[in-house]
C-alpha cells in the first residue's frame, strides 16, 4: 500500500481530493471509509501531526481514480539530502581551488628570483624558504589525494540518495 505524508489537512475531503481524482458521492463514502480504517488516528485528525505517515488503501473499484503517487517522504528527504550534498560539493571544490591557486602563488614567491636576491646571504632564510616550498608541495599533493577522496564518498552518498528516492 502506498503511504503519504499528513500535511496539516483540516478534512478528510482534503486528504482525499489529494489521493484521488474528483470522486462520486458514493466513491467518496468508500474511500472515507477505507481510509479511516486504515489510518484510525485520522478520527481525531486535530491531533494527526503534519509530516506523520498515512496509508493509502488500495481500493480496486477507485483504481483507476487514483492520483499518480506523490513522492513518499523518504523520497522527499533524500530529494532534500541531494541538494545540499550537491551544494556542499560545489563549495568544497571552489575552496579546493582557492586552497590550490594560493598555495601555487606561495610557491612561486618563495622561488622568485626577487625573493632569492634578499634572501642570497642568509643560509638560514634559504633552508626555511626551501622547506616552505617542500611544505607547500605536500600540502598541494595532500589536496588533490583529499580532493579526489572526498569527492568519490560524496559521489557515492549521491548515488545512494538516488537509489532512496526513487
Amino acid at each position: 500500500m502506498p503511504v503519504i505524508a499528513f500535511r496539516g489537512e483540516a478534512s478528510l475531503t482534503e486528504i482525499l481530493d489529494r489521493v484521488y481524482l474528483p470522486l462520486e458521492p458514493r466513491e467518496r463514502e468508500i474511500a472515507s471509509a477505507a481510509l479511516l480504517r486504515s489510518n484510525p488516528q485520522l478520527r481525531e485528525l486535530g491531533s494527526v501531526r503534519p509530516g506523520a505517515t498515512l496509508i493509502v488503501p488500495d481500493i480496486p473499484s477507485l483504481a483507476d481514480k487514483t492520483r499518480p503517487e506523490e513522492p513518499g517522504p523518504q523520497a522527499a528527504l533524500a530529494g532534500m539530502l541531494g541538494e545540499i550534498v550537491a551544494n556542499h560539493v560545489e563549495r568544497r571544490q571552489a575552496r579546493a581551488k582557492a586552497e590550490e591557486t594560493e598555495l601555487a602563488e606561495q610557491s612561486k614567491l618563495l622561488r622568485s628570483a626577487a625573493f632569492k636576491r634578499l634572501i642570497v646571504n642568509d643560509t638560514t632564510l634559504q633552508n626555511m624558504a626551501n622547506d616552505a616550498d617542500a611544505a607547500l608541495g605536500q600540502r598541494k599533493k595532500r589536496l588533490a589525494e583529499d580532493s579526489e577522496n572526498s569527492a568519490m564518498a560524496l559521489r557515492e552518498l549521491l548515488a545512494d540518495l538516488g537509489r532512496m528516492g526513487r
